[in-house]
């Protein structure tokens, strides 16, 4: 959070957010590599869900943040909506990947990149197509 907060001051929730959701799809892919190859360790499970949380914990405070921007002389109201819906899409999503453990940990590393590719989804729709540009670009 504290990192965050540096970071959004000098480079917009924005690009950081949209940023944070490639760098998610990467290091899945990238993942999912080492797990398929038999390579993974204990310490690079450990490096991958580090950094995969940290693309998490972007995303979902920047997003967060701009879903509300609109909202804001209802805030209270809104954030508890948004957290309840968040929450609940958590859940399910959780609760599905939790269900497709084999004993390795592909099903984490596909899970983390379906739920980037549906962000990324999400993102080029609202944004009609480009990414890493400003609200009001021409």
């Amino acid at each position: 959070a504290f990192f965050n907060s540096r970071i959004v001051m000098r480079f917009g929730t924005r690009l950081i957010s949209q940023s944070a959701v490639l760098a998610l799809i990467v290091l899945s892919v990238l993942h999912l590599s080492v797990v398929w190859m038999g390579w993974e360790t204990l310490a690079s499970y450990m490096v991958f869900q580090s950094l995969s949380m940290t693309c998490i914990g972007l995303c979902g405070s920047n997003f967060g943040a701009m879903a509300m921007e609109p909202v804001g002389h209802i805030a209270g109201t809104a954030s508890s909506l948004q957290g309840f819906i968040t929450s609940i899409g958590a859940v399910i999503v959780g609760t599905l990947i939790g269900q497709s453990y084999t004993g390795t940990t592909a099903p984490l590393a596909i899970g983390y990149l379906c739920i980037g590719l549906a962000v990324l989804a999400v993102v080029m729709v609202v944004e009609d197509g480009r990414l890493f540009r400003p609200l009001h670009a021409a």
